[in-house]
């Protein structure tokens, strides 16, 4: 029987700064490497996807630590704060509906509410605000979610709902219910006006005008800054739209209205260029009932050519100039 061959133990040799190889590149050149510190003298770094992101995520949370610290009033969600907030509609309560806050109910919207809770149960509470500045007494009514409770009661199940707290004023309380609504995208230009024309004499009167004028509220808006675009619609949803003078609105809409009897029928982009054109125009202090009446002649004898000049703003206004 032949001896057994011993073999030597495998060691292990760490790999410090100081007995590390140099590192070469592939043209056999060494290569640049990052000083340590004597803190990191014995310490061995791998580099790879871990250590990267790790480090990526640790100055992300330094960031948001200065910034956060900067900001004066944050809001603090604990995790079971809907828990604590979320009530159920007891038998002897009531939730009113915001009169002309909220837009009338659609049918078809509840019925659609109604096979989804059929489906899948209640997956969304309704929102309720608690205010006395409606009729001077305390009660609940409905900031979003006026379709879920009749879809609610149709079917006689029970009824979730949370409280917002902190509305004191009307101007508070249509800036809840247009968010709330913004948000899901289910609310139109006529919404927005109808819920700040509670609170708003700037657009009640847009209301009257679009009314008696019958034109969109892109072109009374129009009338009545002189403006139209993204811009002016932002400042509508937020509340903020001012008509400056009322009676140069009106007049403003007068004439585009008549000037809209006259057109012949075209693409709606060409309607619009035209009346942002027209409205230019109506709104100049130098544009006197004389010049509307002369305009108004010239657009009757060439409407024909409206179909071919009306593509963009700016051909349109200086085919109307021609007419003065």
């Amino acid at each position: 029987m032949k001896p057994t061959k011993k073999t030597k133990p495998t060691t292990v040799k760490l790999v410090t700064r100081n007995n590390a190889p140099t590192p070469t590149s592939r043209l056999g050149r060494p290569r640049k490497t990052a000083i340590q510190s004597p803190k990191e003298e014995k310490q061995v770094t791998v580099f790879n996807n871990t250590t990267i992101a790790l480090n990526f995520l640790e100055k992300a949370k330094q960031t948001t630590q200065k910034v956060t610290s900067k900001t004066t009033k944050m809001l603090q969600v604990s995790s079971n704060s809907l828990k604590t907030n979320l009530r159920w509609l007891k038998e002897n309560e009531t939730l009113n509906f915001l009169p002309g806050v909220q837009r009338t109910l659609v049918l078809r919207h509840v019925e659609r509410i109604v096979q989804s809770i059929m489906l899948y149960g209640m997956i969304r509470p309704i929102i309720v605000v608690e205010i006395d500045f409606i009729d001077g007494y305390l009660r609940k009514y409905i900031a979003d979610g006026q379709h879920t409770l009749t879809a609610c009661m149709r079917l006689g199940v029970p009824i979730p709902y949370v409280v917002v707290d902190g509305i004191t004023n009307y101007d508070e309380l249509t800036k809840l219910v247009a968010m709330v609504n913004s948000s899901s995208k289910s609310w139109k230009q006529e919404d927005y006006i109808n819920a700040w024309a509670q609170s708003k004499q700037d657009y009640k009167q847009l209301l009257y005008l679009k009314r008696k004028y019958d034109l969109d509220f892109d072109v009374v808006i129009n009338a009545a800054t002189g403006k139209g675009g993204g811009e002016q619609i932002a400042l509508m949803k937020a509340g903020n739209l001012v008509m400056a003078d009322f009676a140069k609105s009106e007049l403003v809409c007068n004439r585009v209205s008549n000037l809209l009897i006259l057109i012949p029928k075209m693409d709606r982009w060409s309607t619009k260029a035209l009346i942002r054109a027209a409205v230019t125009i109506f709104t100049e202090a130098t544009y006197t009932n004389a010049k509307h009446k002369s305009l108004m002649a010239y657009v009757k004898e060439n409407a024909d050519q409206l179909k071919f000049c009306a593509s963009k703003k700016e051909i349109a206004l200086e085919f109307l100039r021609k007419g003065m």
